[in-house]
């Protein structure tokens, strides 16, 4: 959908980074896009209404809000995302909303304060790759009049909010980790940062396109390795306190 919406006010016209490009290329008719996109937002908003169900009306509302983030996001002359607003569409679709909504849904509709927590560095690390994305391609924005934050601010400044936004998903993961008596394991996302020093590298030294375009693909490498490591530290924090526990013929293998 969004690779519809986008041809349909001319962005990304003549960018060969930017995303898809069936269109531009001819392989498929706009309007089979749009079907497709809208088919699959259908159906997954369907199954994500019926595993909502489990956590409560909120969660419920969680799922209705990113569903119309996914639709609004490119949709409409006046869409999210050329409002400025798409890093912020970013930090709380694939960040604050899931974690939150994933937890309560476990838990039979309770919301703690550790949900939260958790789920700051994933939407930071996700508003960074739309940053990234949206640095990339400030010159045909620019040319067809849309606002993002990198058009607003202006390349330089936007480089050191890039930065921000990456290193916080760090310095949280740390506050939740190094403390004396909190789940140390969740540190294992820390393997990520030479991927980040490759990233701020990048976002430090390129001027063109191309160069973005390689930061944001490694924004989103860190994006998705962070998560990954996040989560198997989080299992193995909640499993040590339990083995021990574990009646003993469990634990030896036959």
């Amino acid at each position: 959908m969004n690779d519809y919406y986008d041809h349909q006010r001319g962005i990304d016209a003549s960018n060969a980074l930017g995303p898809g490009g069936l269109i531009q290329q001819g392989l498929i008719k706009p309007t089979r896009i749009l079907t497709i996109g809208l088919a699959v937002l259908a159906i997954g908003s369907v199954l994500g209404l019926i595993t909502s169900l489990a956590g409560g009306p909120i969660v419920c509302l969680f799922g209705l809000i990113m569903v119309l983030c996914a639709y609004f996001f490119s949709a409409t002359r006046r869409s999210l995302s050329s409002l400025g607003l798409g890093e912020l569409v970013g930090f709380i679709v694939f960040g604050l909303l899931p974690v939150m909504g994933a937890y309560m849904i476990q838990t039979g509709g309770h919301l703690a304060a550790t949900a939260f927590n958790y789920s700051l560095p994933l939407g930071f690390l996700a508003a960074g790759t739309i940053y990234a994305n949206n640095m990339r391609d400030i010159e045909g924005d620019s040319h067809v009049g849309k606002k993002t934050l990198v058009t607003i601010l202006g390349l330089h400044w936007s480089r050191i909010g890039y930065i921000v936004l990456m290193v916080l998903a760090y310095l949280i993961v740390l506050l939740l980790g190094v403390p004396h008596g909190h789940p140390h394991y969740v540190l294992l996302a820390l393997w990520t940062l030479p991927t980040l020093a490759v990233a701020i590298s990048g976002v430090l030294r390129t001027e063109i396109s191309a160069g973005f375009h390689d930061v944001m693909r490694q924004s989103m490498k860190i994006f998705i390795s962070f998560t990954i490591l996040l989560i198997i530290g989080l299992i193995i924090s909640a499993l040590i306190p339990v083995l021990p526990k574990l009646p003993e013929h469990l634990l030896t293998l036959p």
